[in-house]
């Protein structure tokens, strides 16, 4: 789903389309402005539309004391970050069910979900070309990530990336 697609459909579900007269609970927030938490672990989104590699990720992501959340859709993303409050980090798949990842991701990036806007951003991808790389940094996206994933080389480079962000330096798209 296109990025004005996505928009336009949650805009109508958030303003009482097909939920009825949805009321939004104000978002969980951390101490500080960039929806860090306080006393509670850090949150991640898991978008994406394979039940087993999220399942891997949830489990992988869980063992080192992150609270999860995990959703098959760009749509279900927008509305988990809207009704539950801003994640410390997503990590989406670059196709989903609904569309492409990087629709999901120019959308957090262009500040729909105020809150989110600078949170973290990882994409998963089968497609390792220096094209679709090139497409997903100017989505906004703060990392590829090829696919076969080594999960711990995925933990640490989140932790690095969560770490600028915390101290609010830019993120440098890395060469390879």
């Amino acid at each position: 789903m296109p990025q004005d697609a996505l928009s336009a459909r949650v805009a109508f579900l958030l303003n009482g389309g097909e939920l009825g007269l949805l009321r939004l609970p104000a978002p969980a927030r951390g101490n500080s402005g960039r929806g860090r938490p306080g006393p509670r672990s850090r949150r991640i989104l898991i978008v994406g539309h394979s039940p087993f590699e999220r399942a891997l990720l949830r489990r992988s992501f869980e063992a080192r004391r992150w609270e999860v959340a995990e959703v098959d859709t760009g749509e279900a993303a927008v509305l988990e970050m809207a009704c539950s409050g801003c994640v410390d980090a997503v990590l989406t798949a670059d196709a989903l069910a609904d569309g492409p990842g990087l629709a999901l991701v120019r959308w957090v990036r262009a500040g729909h979900a105020h809150q989110c806007r600078d949170v973290p951003v990882l994409v998963l991808s089968s497609d390792d070309s220096d094209e679709f790389k090139v497409r997903a940094y100017d989505a906004g996206a703060d990392m590829v990530v090829a696919k076969p994933i080594d999960l711990d080389v995925l933990h640490h480079k989140l932790l690095a990336i969560s770490r600028r962000a915390a101290h609010h330096e830019p993120a440098h798209a890395p060469g390879h």
